[in-house]
């Protein structure tokens, strides 16, 4: 857990991840969003 823990996404991320999809257009659907860090422990 500890390698994980160490490459883990920060809280401010997804905010900005929700952030995004809530000032879409109205026109816009955003029904998916996968998060994930580009790092990886293995």
């Amino acid at each position: 857990m500890r390698g994980f823990r160490k490459i883990s996404i920060k809280p401010e991320a997804i905010a900005r991840t929700i952030e995004f999809a809530i000032q879409q257009p109205a026109d816009v659907d955003v029904s998916e969003i996968i998060v994930r860090p580009t790092a990886s422990p293995y």
